[in-house]
């Protein structure tokens, strides 16, 4: 899913468990917490919630982060076998 963020395009890739479509969302109970949610399983990030020495774009940001990031464990094994 592509989303536009403070006048940039940023993308949340797709569940790593289901291939759901993600979302980012603001807890509804507490003020500048966030996290991505697949739609379709269910699977959620940690929340990310405003520190005081961060700012909100920060911790809205975070959880896309996370979210995002995935180990390539197939590139590890194909480097390991050419060796």
């Amino acid at each position: 899913m592509r989303m536009v963020l403070d006048g940039r395009e940023v993308e949340i890739k797709p569940c790593p468990f289901c291939g759901g479509e993600a979302r980012l969302k603001k807890h509804h109970k507490f003020k500048q917490t966030w996290y991505v949610q697949c739609h379709d399983c269910g699977i959620r990030t940690p929340y990310s919630q405003q520190l005081p020495f961060q700012s909100w774009k920060e911790a809205r940001n975070y959880p896309i982060h996370l979210w995002n990031r995935r180990t390539n464990k197939n590139r590890v094994a194909q480097e390991s076998e050419e060796v």
